[in-house]
């Protein structure tokens, strides 16, 4: 697969990730603290989009400096179907599910063997997608916090991701 589409391919995710996370903080309105971390997210995953875009265009205009990367393509449709399904199975979801679903997402490891395939294909960009998945680290601590904090029980399965594969 070329580092383009794969590049495409991630913004796509990362921009459902960005409105699905604006669409909790409306949700969660009535919980400033909820409604705070769910728009903070959003906007985080709003400046990591337009990093992607940027690169995106770079990659079209220096083709030749990128090999072609060995990746399952259905992996990331996969991520994305799941990202739809979750908005479209609840409509209202309680903060309990919310929680549940944002930590699933920012523990994807699918979307850090991405970063570590791009890095391999061209280091700049890898360290791009490798910086974005560190703050998925952030965001899923803050998540874990927040639900700790509100003795909200979460799954045990999820995990935070492997900092080892993000190492520059």
């Amino acid at each position: 697969m070329s580092i383009i589409r794969l590049l495409f391919w991630f913004q796509q995710i990362q921009f459902k990730m960005k409105q699905i996370y604006e669409w909790l903080s409306l949700s969660f309105v009535a919980d400033p603290e909820a409604c705070c971390l769910f728009q903070q997210i959003s906007n985080d995953k709003a400046f990591y989009n337009h990093h992607l875009k940027s690169a995106i265009l770079h990659s079209l205009s220096n083709r030749a400096g990128f090999s072609r990367i060995e990746t399952n393509p259905g992996q990331m449709e996969s991520m994305l179907v799941g990202l739809n399904a979750f908005q479209n199975a609840h409509p209202a979801p309680s903060l309990e599910q919310a929680l549940e679903f944002a930590l699933k997402a920012e523990a994807d490891q699918s979307k850090i063997a991405l970063a570590a395939a791009v890095a391999e294909s061209n280091p700049c960009l890898g360290n791009l997608l490798k910086n974005i998945e560190r703050f998925g680290q952030v965001h899923f601590e803050a998540l874990f916090e927040f639900s700790f904090k509100r003795k909200i029980p979460v799954s045990k399965n999820q995990s935070l991701p492997d900092s080892s594969s993000l190492a520059a």
